[in-house]
């Protein structure tokens, strides 16, 4: 399933989940073992490519999270969780029912068992409201996923963007 049907179905997630995707996936990874499945987030980058979309300060969460970056781990909440368990630089080779299979930066392959993969690698604009629209009202504009995917402040700066030409 990929990233969305994910977050409309949480109820048919299996136990052993494989989160393919660092950028989208790691919030989302981290939701997911929190509500007590076994998860593993797999991606091709380095940890920087971890919610490289999103504040500063979310980036910073995730990462105290999920890396060893040197943070101050004084609560609860700050320190890192051993679950998700986090397999940076690797590349998918092959996807079966038995599990994902995957190949490190040393030529090192291993298969990952799961019962729900989501595959959580980028979201592509949707401009089907706007193609049916157009032409019955006198204007009509292209704002956020709609103009192109990004995160919720990309949306409302195009937003704004567009509101300040009309």
């Amino acid at each position: 399933m990929d990233h969305i049907e994910a977050l409309k179905n949480r109820g048919e997630i299996g136990k052993r989940v494989v989160v393919w995707g660092l950028m989208y996936g790691a919030e989302l990874a981290i939701s997911l073992a929190d509500e007590g499945k076994k998860v593993t987030l797999i991606g091709e980058a380095g940890e920087k490519t971890m919610t490289s979309h999103t504040s500063d300060m979310r980036k910073f969460w995730v990462w105290r999270k999920l890396t060893d970056i040197n943070a101050s781990r004084e609560t609860p909440e700050a320190q890192r969780v051993d679950n998700p368990e986090v397999k940076l630089n690797v590349k998918v080779k092959t996807i079966t029912a038995d599990g994902v299979e995957f190949e490190d930066r040393d030529g090192n392959k291993s298969v990952l068992p799961y019962d729900t993969l989501v595959i959580s690698r980028g979201r592509e604009k949707n401009d089907s409201l706007f193609a049916k629209i157009e032409g019955k009202a006198s204007e009509v504009y292209k704002i956020g996923d709609c103009s192109s995917a990004g995160n919720i402040q990309k949306a409302v700066w195009s937003a704004n963007e567009v509101a300040r030409k009309i």
